[in-house]
């Protein structure tokens, strides 16, 4: 009974995977509930990426502060590993997303990885970094991504720093905008690209 069952789980998954279901478009209604946490103490293994995050923050304009860069790096780093904790996110992340469409995860989709990750950084109240939603292959089943980029009020989108909860998992991932694999575009661009179409 037991194996039949273990059958019939990976002839649906491996189903959905053939049906193209993996991709981060959205296609179930968004779940609230997810808040950030208190400040708590960093984990040994977060602390190189952070120094490494906010070096590169810094070097976006030389307006920004350390503490403001800093601050950014630290939480981006450490809510992107409790949202993974939180998800009960399962590897590799394409595999999450097809439990995610069959309904057996809430959440771990990457807009929702976005959406909560955006929620968290935005009570930093920055002043001088700017943050920002962003879509790559909009309305593509297979390939739509979502993510959140770090700019300055001075600068230019393609000048950014993407910042990906989704990718790996929980582990922050992180890029300038022009070494990145994905075409990005702001979602308000992509939006209006698709006439008119509500942004995700």
């Amino acid at each position: 009974m037991k194996s039949n069952r273990h059958r019939v789980v990976w002839v649906t998954i491996l189903s959905a995977i053939t049906l193209g279901s993996f991709g981060c478009g959205r296609t179930t209604p968004t779940i609230t509930g997810i808040r950030p946490v208190d400040s708590q103490p960093v984990p040994n293994d977060h602390l190189q990426r952070i120094d490494h995050l906010t070096q590169a923050l810094l070097a976006l304009d030389p307006g920004v502060s350390e503490n403001e860069a800093r601050g950014v790096a630290q939480s981006a780093v450490t809510h992107a590993a409790l949202l993974g904790r939180r998800y009960r996110v399962v590897r590799p992340p394409q595999l999450h997303n097809i439990l995610v469409k069959l309904g057996w995860k809430q959440r771990g989709l990457c807009y929702h990885w976005t959406e909560d990750l955006l929620k968290h950084l935005k009570e930093l109240n920055l002043s001088q970094l700017h943050l920002q939603r962003i879509v790559a292959h909009r309305g593509s089943d297979l390939r739509e991504h979502h993510s959140v980029i770090v700019t300055t009020r001075k600068k230019p989108f393609q000048e950014g720093i993407v910042l990906d909860g989704w990718r790996n998992s929980g582990k922050l991932f992180w890029s300038p905008v022009g070494e990145d694999r994905y075409p990005w575009v702001p979602l308000d661009d992509a939006a209006s690209s698709k006439n008119g179409t509500d942004a995700r």
